[in-house]
């Protein structure tokens, strides 16, 4: 693994912090925080050096004068991955996580900084063998897969321990009695040129909201939106509720499942409907499949056979250009990707979730490892109900169509919607992002009044 980023405070940092915490020393062998610990503060190193240790007690990378401590959970209240050891008589300034917080508004360099420190950090964490919660289970199991999906999404170190290959681990689950939660690379969104995978960009998005005090309920699902005495009142699982004078719908869609029999036992396990970083590495160099005929399907593609993977497109119509965009088309013919017209599944083949080979609706049978399903999404709107406006399709009328004045309004006042999950909208991440930015401001024109009266 690369040791996590280690940049440098500079002297006029240095004095802000010390001028906001408390200079503190400690001897070697003193430990600064442990695995599991809550609430430790941030640490700048004046003089000496401090060793980062994971479960067994293993180096991970050493900061001296002029470091820092501290990684997302820092910001988001989750328990230290993490043991820190002093291995140099240490001097250092420690400042209280909530006495930090503000100088993240008041100091761009400052907040670029530690904010950037942060997430290169976790996702070093990300690839470290024993950090973080330890899942137990094997590869067929769907409870297991959904854990893995749920850490992968919220970027939580994890390591994951398949009994079918470890034995400690089949011995854990031998013992219970029964017992036992992605998105493609983005390649066209501005300011990453490299392109950037969904999960990452939520992840920092995520950060960005912490640093501004957003609170999270991860995962409860909404339930239901009701009306409450001129506010709303949204149930979530678990007989949890949350109370808002404005709510902003951006749940997004839910991915088309392909209609075959026995398509559950594959999901998770070799049929995916996301293709990133995990997914390029699981399926080099194996023959894989990606069905659909947009953008989305291309993109996926190409990022798979960029990653060694002999890839098949399988589509519906007689043409791809019908539905991709041709720079998409001309980077598939680029990267070896076989495209297969009239290409639509009748059958699944393979064993245990492991897929083998997939059969045309033609008869012809083709060898595939591995599946990607880009078959288009529907709303996540039930949930709603009739609260809301929605269009024939589930999704949320907003504007005229809504009798709203605001372009991002829906048929309550103070209801905003924003993203794929608003009727009419172009179903492009950046699009996305700019209409939640705008819907701010109308949260902001809604509150006014309000705030004016009290």
């Amino acid at each position: 693994m690369e040791p996590p980023a280690s940049p440098s405070l500079s002297p006029s940092q240095l004095s802000m912090l010390a001028s906001l915490g408390e200079e503190r020393r400690a001897d070697v062998g003193d430990v600064l925080y442990r695995i599991g610990d809550r609430g430790y503060p941030f640490i700048a190193i004046l003089e000496g050096e401090v060793t980062i240790l994971d479960a067994s007690g293993k180096d991970i990378v050493k900061h001296g004068p002029s470091g820092f401590l501290g990684e997302m959970n820092l910001l988001s209240g989750q328990t230290v991955f993490v043991t820190a050891t002093v291995t140099k008589p240490l001097r250092y300034i420690a400042v209280d996580r909530e006495v930090l917080k503000p100088v993240l508004f008041e100091d761009g360099p400052f907040s670029d900084l530690l904010l950037s420190t942060f997430i290169a950090r976790r996702e070093a964490l990300q690839t470290v063998q024993g950090i973080g919660m330890e899942i137990i289970g094997p590869q067929s199991s769907e409870p297991t897969m959904r854990m893995l999906d749920f850490a992968r999404g919220n970027r939580i170190p994890f390591t994951w321990r398949d009994p079918a290959h470890d034995e400690t681990a089949a011995g854990l689950v031998a013992g219970l009695d029964g017992q036992a939660g992605s998105s493609r690379r983005i390649e066209n969104y501005l300011g990453f040129p490299a392109g950037i995978s969904g999960a990452e960009l939520t992840s920092r998005a995520v950060t960005q909201a912490r640093k501004f005090n957003a609170r999270t309920a991860t995962p409860y699902r909404a339930e239901a939106l009701e009306q409450l005495d001129g506010r709303y009142l949204v149930r979530l699982e678990g007989e949890r509720e949350v109370v808002a004078s404005a709510v902003l719908l951006a749940t997004g869609p839910s991915y088309r499942r392909l209609p075959v029999d026995g398509l559950a036992e594959y999901e998770g396990i070799s049929v995916f409907y996301a293709a990133g970083p995990p997914e390029a590495q699981l399926c080099g160099a194996s023959r894989v499949g990606v069905v659909g005929g947009g953008n989305s399907a291309g993109q996926a593609a190409v990022w798979l056979a960029r990653g060694g993977a002999l890839v098949t497109l399988l589509h519906r119509r007689g043409d791809l250009r019908e539905t991709m965009s041709d720079y998409l088309v001309r980077e598939l013919d680029r990267y070896g990707v076989v495209v297969r017209d009239r290409g639509e599944i009748a059958a699944l083949h393979g064993e245990d979730g492991r897929l083998e080979a997939v059969t045309l609706k033609s008869g012809e049978r083709l060898p595939f490892s591995f599946l990607f399903l880009f078959l288009g999404a529907s709303p996540c709107t039930e949930w709603l109900g009739d609260s809301v406006g929605r269009d024939d399709d589930g999704f949320v009328l907003t504007g005229a169509a809504a009798d709203a004045d605001d372009l991002l309004g829906t048929s309550l006042p103070g209801v905003f919607a924003a993203g794929d999950v608003r009727s009419g909208s172009t179903k492009r991440c950046a699009t996305a992002v700019g209409e939640g930015a705008m819907a701010v401001q109308f949260v902001h024109a809604h509150l006014a009044p309000k705030a004016r009266v009290g």
